[in-house]
């Protein structure tokens, strides 16, 4: 079980605070004092802390807390925006801040979310266009809303064409590109606020419409946005632009699993020999739009790329097509309808088995 340290010396605030924790699941560490505090995290080494700002000298006890513990995840409860501190607190390490009275209203759900030590990430990437490298990580990262206990990013790589827009019939007036003035203190909270909300509970980072302000989105933007947000999401998953270039590079570093999306023929086979030396060796293969017509057997797939693989999606262009051209996904609840049919197409099994390997879920 998780632990938690909580920090302060208001009596009410402790007992708010480890309402929640108990809620959460967490084992719960009390300090009124900072040294309490330092014991305790000496003891216990808990993984999670919340520090009133105003416990004694906060900024330092922060220090010295994740000088014991620097894998701890300090919370800062602030009692009104500034600027100026929450650059200073990010510096020092501390995870974020939480706007105290305000969000303690949501915190029974931002203690499950917090708590996390960091969210899977997944980045989705081709060798070749039309392997349905897009449609795959949309449609996994909404199945991923259902098998985590936190909250899910997308994130849309592609700055040139900005297609997740498009194809999950989501607008929304921010984009990556406002993220660009926070960029040198950026938190999980930066990124929430900005993003657009999918109706499956999907958070959806969007690609900026104007190729203007794409070009200014350099590749270390990108990764300091993948560090940050799994900081505070159960699970980032990114559609990396094709073809490959420096951001694709930069994504696929940042993420602790890169998903080569490969059809099974040859010219997938040569363009990822071609290409194999800009991609991380720890990388895995999902053979994708599998069919009795196709080239190469899903089996050789991985011995031909030298991947570990991973579940296989099959073809099944009468139902995706139509889908994407509504922008809506194997998930969405169809018109009129409260759930889903008994029994799901075989492309979205594939799916949701994808989802699950990547999730730790799986069976």
């Amino acid at each position: 079980m998780s632990q938690i340290l909580i920090c302060t010396e208001q009596g009410s605030l402790q007992k708010r605070l480890a309402t929640s924790a108990e809620r959460a699941g967490l084992t719960i560490h009390t300090a009124a004092k900072a040294a309490t505090a330092l014991k305790l995290m000496t003891e216990h080494q808990p993984a999670l802390v919340l520090l009133d700002q105003a416990f004694e000298t906060s900024r330092d006890v922060a220090a010295d807390l994740l000088g014991i513990n620097p894998k701890a995840r300090v919370i800062l409860l602030v009692r009104e925006p500034d600027f100026e501190l929450s650059r200073t607190a990010l510096r020092l390490g501390i995870a974020d801040l939480v706007l105290f009275p305000a969000e303690l209203e949501r915190l029974d759900e931002l203690l499950p979310r917090i708590q996390h030590t960091e969210g899977r990430s997944v980045a989705f990437f081709a060798v070749r266009g039309g392997a349905g490298c897009t449609s795959l990580a949309i449609n996994t990262a909404v199945c991923c809303t259902g098998l985590t206990s936190g909250p899910v990013l997308l994130i849309d790589g592609n700055m040139q064409t900005a297609d997740i827009s498009a194809l999950l019939a989501v607008k929304h007036p921010r984009s990556i590109a406002d993220l660009l003035p926070v960029m040198d203190e950026l938190t999980a909270g930066h990124i929430r606020d900005v993003c657009a909300t999918h109706e499956s509970g999907l958070h959806v980072l969007l690609a900026p419409p104007d190729p203007a302000l794409s070009s200014q989105i350099q590749p270390e933007h990108l990764a300091r946005i993948i560090t940050a947000a799994k900081r505070g999401f159960a699970a980032v998953i990114i559609d990396c632009p094709s073809p490959l270039d420096d951001r694709c590079a930069a994504i696929l570093a940042a993420v602790a699993t890169p998903v080569l999306v490969s059809t099974p023929e040859a010219p997938s086979i040569i363009a990822w020999r071609r290409l194999k030396h800009l991609v991380p060796a720890h990388s895995k293969i999902v053979p994708s739009q599998i069919s009795t017509r196709s080239e190469i057997a899903q089996a050789d797939m991985a011995r031909l790329t030298g991947l570990e693989g991973f579940p296989s999606v099959r073809e099944d262009t009468a139902i995706v097509v139509p889908l994407i051209n509504l922008g809506r996904t194997l998930f969405d609840l169809p018109p009129g309808k409260k759930r889903l049919p008994a029994k799901l197409p075989a492309v979205a099994q594939d799916v949701i088995r994808l989802a699950r390997r990547l999730m730790g879920t799986a069976n």
